[in-house]
């Protein structure tokens, strides 16, 4: 891709889009339409898939991040979970020896 030193306004003004918009797009909160993507392969003289490919890129890393922080979620609640279980077999069996010892 050719690089081009546009600011978010600059490259606005030339898709006829707002900064806001351009911001969304860099940051994998939104993707631009096909008429944004045929107007961007012209501006930074590259091919529609390499584009598309930059999104895709984006929108990947944005889901990666997700999911790992599901996945710690995930994984406090799995040891929340086992760690309710040790008590709760902890406290069975302080009354089980309790309850032998008197």
């Amino acid at each position: 891709m050719e690089k081009k030193s546009l600011t978010q306004q600059e490259l606005a003004d030339e898709l006829n889009v707002s900064r806001q918009t351009i911001s969304k797009w860099e940051n994998g909160q939104s993707e631009p339409d096909i008429n944004s993507i045929t107007k961007l392969s012209m501006i930074f003289n590259t091919s529609y898939e390499e584009i598309i490919s930059w999104f895709s890129d984006k929108q990947t890393k944005k889901h990666s991040s997700i999911d790992k922080v599901k996945f710690l979620f995930l994984y406090l609640a799995t040891i929340e979970t086992i760690n309710l279980v040790i008590f709760i077999i902890f406290i069975f069996f302080l009354l089980y020896f309790l309850k032998i010892s008197s």
